[in-house]
Formats: C-alpha cells, structure tokens, sequence
C-alpha cells in the first residue's frame, strides 16, 4: 500500500513536469516522442513504487528478526532461571534434611513467585 501510494505521489509532479513541458518548450516537442514522454511521466512512479516498497519490505524482514531473537533471548533467559532454581532445589534439599523441611516448602513457592514475576515482567517489556 505504501509503494502504489508513493507512486501516485509521484505521478501528480511527473505528470505535470511533462504537460508544462509540452506546452511551453517547442525544443521539448521537437526532440521527444510520445515514446519517451511515457516513460518520462510513468518512470517516476515506478521507480518510487519500487523504492518504497523495498524498503517497506527490508523494514519488515528486520522487524521480524528482531523478533525471532528476542524470543530466543527470552527462552535462554528462561532455561538459564529454571537451572538455577533446580540448583537452588538441590541445594536447599540438602539442608531440608537437617528437619526444616517446611521452610524448604515456603522458599520453593517464594522462588517461584519472583520467577513467574521476573518472567511476567520481561513479557511486558517485550510487548511495550
């Protein structure tokens, strides 16, 4: 949509650089063909139709890639909390068997709260 617009917007000045042309340069008429008037009012347009719908295209393929690797940096963060939340398991079952298995119980469900919120907090941030 943006590169048929921007081709109509150049279609109006080309259009018109070449109607004035006909109409006040003899020199003009003389040398030019209805061949090459064409392409004079129609190149402008195609060349801009093409232009901006390759940089719409370029813009887009980046976006999408910026995308992909925030998505794979967001899973490597993940994977990267959930082994350090089984070490701290591990770690915390050793000392559980010293008979404080309930504080073990309550530092697990702790630990998993400020997970789901880290995560839920850098979701947000990728969404915004």
């Amino acid at each position: 949509m943006d590169g048929a617009l921007s081709g109509l917007l150049t279609l109006i000045p080309s259009t018109a650089a070449v109607y004035t042309a006909m109409q006040n340069s003899p020199t003009f008429v003389r040398s030019t063909n209805w061949q090459s008037r064409t392409a004079l009012v129609i190149m402008p347009p195609f060349f801009m139709y093409a232009l901006s719908s390759e940089m719409k295209l370029n813009h887009k393929m980046r976006e999408m890639a910026s995308e992909a690797e925030h998505s794979r940096e967001v899973s490597e963060w993940a994977e990267k909390q959930q082994k350090q939340e089984q070490i701290d398991d591990s770690s915390s079952s050793r000392s559980s068997n010293t008979g404080n298995g309930n504080n073990t119980l309550k530092r697990k469900a702790s630990a998993k709260g400020v997970t789901d919120r880290h995560l839920h907090a850098l979701y947000k941030r990728s969404v915004e």
